[in-house]
């Protein structure tokens, strides 16, 4: 993403995939190339926080926000199909008989290496999505009270029409939004978890090879 394809973001609100703001676009970090490394944003709570510009992506005229586990997912899972496909070169190489054994080992030994390092990535983030799939729940829960209290409130003739339809209306965006990020997380859990298992081949050594015993020489004597 070049500098100015985004300079005109600057001083504007930017918005996560849900339509909600994450904050104001502050500061555009590039290099000499012209190319975006980070952004700096000033947050809804008035913090700043700078991001790597895989965090952001361009959809039409919007810049939007990719929260943490957006981007490890799919991080996650482009490692892994890599490292699959790797694997499986790899494989048929040794099957055709184009690479020697001692160099399969080799490179399978550090396959299966980087697939134990992603294996405990992939524990972690499952957690770490179900921690915040559990947050989001608790969102929903809070909507849908305060959405019982307003309702309440408006038949106790507490608040009048006008209020209520306010209300209602910001509560019920909340929970649809929530309940959009809800089933995102929900199908991100699924995509890790169905990532494929992969297992070492076990390939016979390579038979020894051994030299031919020196015959003894004969030398025939002849009268």
């Amino acid at each position: 993403m070049l500098f100015d394809n985004i300079k005109h973001f600057l001083s504007k609100n930017v918005k996560d995939s849900y339509g909600r703001d994450v904050g104001q676009l502050i500061c555009i970090n590039s290099n000499t190339k012209n190319e975006v490394i980070s952004l700096e944003l000033k947050l809804s709570d008035r913090s700043f926080a700078q991001f790597p510009i895989r965090y952001f992506r361009l959809e039409g005229n919007q810049l939007i926000f990719l929260y943490d586990w957006m981007v490890e997912s799919e991080d996650l899972i482009k490692e892994f199909t890599l490292l699959s496909k790797r694997m499986e070169a790899l494989e048929g190489l040794l099957g055709r008989n184009e690479i020697s054994k001692e160099a399969y080992d080799e490179l399978n030994n550090a396959f299966l290496k980087q697939y134990d390092s992603l294996k405990e990535k992939q524990e972690k983030l499952i957690k770490e999505l179900l921690k915040n799939l559990e947050e989001v729940d608790n969102s929903i829960k809070e909507l849908n009270i305060a959405l019982a209290v307003v309702k309440m409130q408006r038949i106790l003739k507490e608040i009048d029409e006008e209020t209520f339809k306010n209300l209602s209306l910001t509560i019920q965006t909340g929970i649809s939004k929530a309940t959009s990020e809800k089933r995102d997380i929900e199908q991100a859990i699924q995509r890790i978890k169905n990532l494929p298992a992969i297992k070492p081949i076990q390939h016979p050594a390579e038979p020894r090879r051994e030299g031919k015993a020196e015959q003894p020489l004969t030398v025939q004597v002849i009268d």
